[in-house]
């Protein structure tokens, strides 16, 4: 009877209900980068870019959440994002602080999980036409921007 009695508490134990209450998740971007000249895949100081890229900013719905990123680390992972759909931009930046690459796509975070995706920032056609600073820079108008012809740049006083 004893046995029956362990059996039944054990089997009760263990039917509970788990509920999922995550509503956040995390998103990892890697990069490489592409050339006015159509060349993919290329590294930080590939000499098809105009400019070698020193640093990586990249921006969550319009907001920065990850700033001056190494680009040599080739990506970066950004810890409780709210499950859903966001906008991600990612700009690459030379070593005077001009914007040479930048790239803008839209994913889905999961919940509970690591959401990845791949960007390659393309550069822009022509050079340093326009001084945005860098606060300024994520609020581009994207659709004007495929057509853009100029550099921006970034504040560097900090």
């Amino acid at each position: 009877m004893k046995r029956i009695a362990l059996l039944l508490a054990a089997v009760g134990l263990g039917s509970g209900c788990v509920v999922d209450t995550c509503d956040t998740g995390s998103l990892s971007v890697d990069w490489s980068f592409s050339s006015v000249n159509g060349a993919t895949g290329l590294a930080c100081s590939d000499i098809r870019l105009s400019s070698p890229i020193v640093d990586v900013d990249v921006f969550l719905d319009g907001s920065p959440v990850a700033t001056f990123v190494n680009c040599y680390d080739y990506g970066v992972t950004i810890f409780d994002v709210s499950s859903g759909s966001h906008e991600v931009t990612v700009e690459g930046y030379d070593a005077s602080g001009y914007i040479v690459t930048r790239d803008w796509f839209t994913t889905s975070v999961a919940s509970c999980g690591d959401t990845f995706d791949v960007a390659m920032p393309g550069e822009v056609k022509s050079q340093r036409m326009c001084n945005s600073t860098r606060s300024e820079a994520p609020r581009v108008n994207h659709a004007a921007l495929a057509t853009a012809t100029s550099f921006f740049s970034r504040d560097m006083s900090r």
